[in-house]
């Protein structure tokens, strides 16, 4: 059974403007965050199906969030369906789009080209999240980083605004930063360095077999809120009756 509970919720969904001369970047988790779990159009309201793939309410209403504002960027555990795939096509047609600021220029030659970061050696671990490693220039060819093991995505931040700073002249201060993902093992990292603002994203739908996101990530939690947030951890169930 699928734990899902649909959240109501009272707010407006509308692009905010931010101020003259504020660059920000959004970056976002593949599966679970902008996708959501494959033929669940019946228990995922608002996702959107496009040759087979399904990408999340979020996905499909990203210019009514604040990030329409931001540049984007894609850190992924795997490999978004390889190279030539319909998946990264389909999640080029969401990201990519008027009026979203999307890659910005910074994307180098084919779209169908991700970058990859050897992030094994530098865990991001509570002992190692303010160390160089962090901040250690590494090049990379675009702004969709796949490969990335778990809890390790922290460390494709830096080389991600590096990119962006590089090859269009846009900087972005570490503070207007946000990346959402539907796991606690990719957020929990954030905190120990305190630098950027990350968010656990499909809080309200889990999958029942995995500690990840079923529906993906909602409009609603693609917030411009500063910090590091996990998911509430859900209420104990009521003692048995007497």
């Amino acid at each position: 059974v699928l734990l899902h509970a649909r959240v109501q919720s009272s707010m407006l969904l509308q692009a905010v403007v931010l101020p003259l001369g504020s660059n920000c970047l959004c970056l976002f988790d593949l599966d679970r965050t902008l996708t959501s779990k494959r033929g669940a159009t019946a228990t995922c309201p608002g996702i959107s199906v496009q040759t087979s793939i399904s990408m999340s309410s979020a996905a499909s209403r990203l210019r009514y969030t604040f990030c329409v504002d931001c540049f984007l960027g894609i850190l992924t555990e795997g490999e978004g369906g390889g190279s030539e795939s319909m998946t990264r096509s389909v999640v080029h047609q969401f990201l990519d789009r008027s009026p979203l600021l999307g890659f910005g220029g910074a994307w180098n030659g084919d779209r169908s080209s991700w970058s990859v970061l050897d992030t094994a050696s530098e865990p991001a671990t509570s002992t190692t999240a303010s160390s160089a490693a962090l901040t250690s220039r590494r090049k990379l060819s675009n702004p969709a980083v796949m490969y990335l093991d778990p809890g390790n995505k922290i460390l494709a931040v830096g080389p991600i605004v590096e990119l962006f700073r590089e090859r269009i002249q846009v900087h972005i201060a570490d503070s207007d930063v946000w990346f959402f993902d539907d796991q606690a093992v990719n957020i929990a990292p954030f905190s120990a360095l305190n630098r950027y603002n990350a968010r656990q994203v499909s809080c309200a739908s889990r999958d029942p077999f995995l500690p990840t996101g079923y529906c993906g990530a909602t409009p609603e939690e693609i917030v411009r809120e500063r910090g590091v947030h996990l998911c509430a951890s859900p209420p104990p169930p009521p003692p048995p009756p007497p």
